[in-house]
């Protein structure tokens, strides 16, 4: 798993996420009257809206694609992100689960 390091702490961020298949692009919102995080991805003319960040779960299981997100809480609290700061003060980390783990954690690969 490939760390997501240029997570801060600005309600409307967007990532580029390049790897060995192409390219996905993560726009990230923070939602402070709910106090959650959510996604939208685009990948190969695809994308997928409003998937809420959480811990403990892959969030493209629906998706044939060859990668995922995953989050990690640094603090053992096993709460999903809520804070605006929690990817910038390290409490939740964000990784980008690779094609060849997928493959791994599939049983093989994707077309």
């Amino acid at each position: 798993m490939d760390l997501i390091t240029n997570i801060t702490d600005e309600s409307i961020q967007r990532h580029a996420l390049i790897f060995d298949r192409g390219e996905a692009v993560v726009t990230l919102r923070h939602l402070p009257t709910v106090e959650m995080w959510k996604m939208r991805v685009e990948y190969n003319d695809d994308y997928i809206d409003g998937v809420k960040l959480s811990l403990g779960t892959l969030h493209f299981r629906h998706k044939n694609w060859p990668f995922d997100i995953a989050l990690l809480c640094t603090d053992n609290s096993g709460i999903d992100p809520y804070r605006a700061d929690d990817f910038a003060s390290g409490r939740i980390e964000m990784y980008l689960v690779t094609p060849e783990e997928m493959t791994e954690i599939r049983g093989g690969d994707v077309p």
